[in-house]
């Protein structure tokens, strides 16, 4: 009887000793899977974070800018003549940038000239110089390629008159140089 009784105590006292160790042990668990819970729960909420200030520097801000413009009436529609000035645009070379950088710069500059063209509804743009980031150091036919992306990036609406006026940036003279083929394409 005692050896058996003693034997049940001991038995006893493992098993509450094995109860607590299980205890701690699913407690921990808990502990760490809250954890992780917590941290997937602020990996969604950075995801979500970047998300949207992504979608509102690169779409929305265009639209909220706009509505802070001062739109301007005409007394007489048929003697008004609108005019948008577009200055400095300064495409992005192909020696000095990345791709990255001129494509993310090119697509900056669609996105704002659009709003700009859609808000002001002008009759006249005037394009003030400097265009092109490197048209001075051009050879012709990257001066070419130059204009091209940038009818691309600021398209005329048919009904609108476009003027364009070079820069230094476009036909040289920034260090004193002068190019005049340069000058002659551009005016071509």
């Amino acid at each position: 009887g005692f050896l058996s009784i003693f034997s049940t105590a001991i038995s006893y006292q493992y098993l509450t000793i094995a109860t607590v160790i299980i205890f701690h042990l699913i407690q921990y668990t808990l502990i760490i899977e809250e954890v992780n819970t917590v941290r997937h729960a602020l990996w969604k909420y950075k995801i979500i974070s970047i998300i949207l200030i992504v979608f509102f520097n690169e779409f929305l801000i265009y639209r909220i800018q706009k509505l802070t413009w001062k739109e301007t009436k005409c007394t007489n529609d048929e003697n008004c003549t609108r005019i948008l000035l577009v200055a400095d645009p300064q495409i992005l070379g192909n020696y000095h940038e990345s791709f990255y950088a001129r494509f993310d710069s090119d697509r900056h500059l669609a996105q704002n000239y659009k709003v700009a063209v859609s808000f002001v509804k002008p009759n006249v743009i005037i394009f003030l110089g400097d265009l092109m980031d490197e048209g001075s150091i051009a050879s012709d036919r990257q001066y070419l390629d130059y204009y091209e992306r940038f009818m691309k990036i600021f398209p005329v609406p048919e009904s609108v008159i476009p003027i364009y006026i070079a820069g230094d940036n476009d036909v040289g003279g920034e260090g004193g140089e002068r190019i005049l083929n340069v000058v002659a394409d551009f005016v071509a």
